[in-house]
């Protein structure tokens, strides 16, 4: 141990040579500092408040260039050395470089990513079953869901059932006119025998980013709405469109990681009425 450590006085401390940085490609820095210092310290208010959460980096280390000033103290965690010698060993987060204002914003480095997922979904959803030409097929298909119709294997005839009120018993009919052939039929079995979802691909586009500032008010407004300027220019196609489906903010000391998370809708948008206002 240096001559320099064995002659702090309680109240101070030695920044290590072992100060490590690195930047985000969303543009935010994470660094690391130790310091060496005398256990009865911790007794000294003055020395335990220059480690609190927010203290700028470069009031710890003045050695360091004032490129830093603008990354302050996130955690600390101290452990023992031999004899009376303690280590900080402090985390640090924020943004370096030149200082911001309204006119003179930081710039952020978004950065993108798309991903494809299943959601499970009602089959009277599904585009074979939006596609049937008799709009009594599908109604056919949806009380089979609903558990009002079902399907009759042994007279192979689609039925109806209902409910007495005089006599609180169950009547089976033959439905009229019957359910048709081909796909109408076919997931009219389905919803009858109780399979009544299916697997839907859909996309995801994330927009992540590091700033000075957490996600606005202006952003959050848009929360479970369809959004017509997703940034990024995500793929698309016609009769789709995109609702925030999220928003995610981590604060690091002065450092704020962003997220926003778009779904693609079903062929057709999002239901206009409820998510497009």
């Amino acid at each position: 141990m240096s001559a320099d450590v064995y002659g702090l006085n309680v109240g101070e401390f030695l920044p290590g040579n072992d100060f490590k940085a690195s930047q985000s490609e969303s543009g935010g820095w994470l660094a690391s500092q130790s310091f060496t210092f005398l256990e009865d310290s911790l007794n000294d208010t003055t020395f335990t408040n220059k480690f609190k959460k927010g203290t700028r980096l470069i009031d710890l280390n003045p050695s360091l260039p004032d490129f830093w000033s603008r990354v302050y103290l996130e955690k600390t965690e101290i452990s023992s050395q031999k004899g009376p010698f303690q280590t900080i060993s402090a985390h640090f987060a924020g943004y370096a470089g030149f200082e911001t204002n309204s006119q003179n914003p930081q710039p952020t480095f978004p950065t993108y990513a798309l991903r494809g997922g299943l959601r499970s979904r009602s089959i009277i959803e599904h585009p074979k079953v939006a596609a049937l030409l008799y709009t009594m097929d599908r109604r056919y298909i949806q009380g089979a869901i609903d558990g009002y119709y079902a399907w009759d294997s042994v007279g192979a005839v689609g039925r109806i059932i209902s409910n007495d009120d005089t006599t609180q018993m169950m009547h089976w009919a033959a439905v009229y006119p019957a359910v048709t052939a081909g796909d109408a039929l076919d997931f009219f079995k389905l919803a009858s025998a109780g399979d009544i979802t299916y697997d839907s691909p859909t996309l995801f586009w994330t927009k992540s980013w590091d700033s000075e500032v957490g996600i606005t008010a202006a952003q959050l407004a848009l929360l479970g709405k369809v959004d017509d300027n997703v940034d990024g220019d995500p793929p698309t196609e016609a009769g789709r469109d995109w609702r925030l489906n999220d928003a995610y903010n981590e604060k690091k000391g002065e450092l704020n990681r962003n997220s926003l998370e778009w779904e693609l809708s079903e062929r057709g948008g999002w239901n206009a009425v409820k998510y497009d206002f």
